[in-house]
């Protein structure tokens, strides 16, 4: 009997071995970079909501900066919750 799946494995030559994980690092950098881009972000946002009394937008984008660090917790470049000090400062006042 024909084995079906021999025609279906590929053979890498180990150059090409090292191509294909070069190019997994780089895309993993440029997805890495974009999460901290879109964290930078929201945080300026949600400083500027603040700024202008826009407290649901505060609420919006200061979640979204916590989803980011989220997916950036394990990889070195989460952060300390920036937004840690409102809360204190509000739960004393209440």
């Amino acid at each position: 009997m024909k084995d079906t799946n021999a025609s279906r494995t590929r053979t890498f030559s180990p150059g090409r071995d090292e191509q294909d994980t070069l190019k997994e690092t780089a895309g993993e950098k440029s997805l890495l970079r974009s999460v901290h881009e879109a964290r930078n972000e929201a945080y300026f946002k949600a400083i500027d909501s603040l700024g202008r009394y826009k407290f649901e937008m505060f609420g919006y984008w200061a979640s979204a900066w916590v989803k980011y660090n989220q997916l950036l917790k394990g990889t070195g470049y989460g952060q300390p919750n920036p937004f840690r000090q409102f809360v204190h400062l509000a739960r004393s006042k209440s």
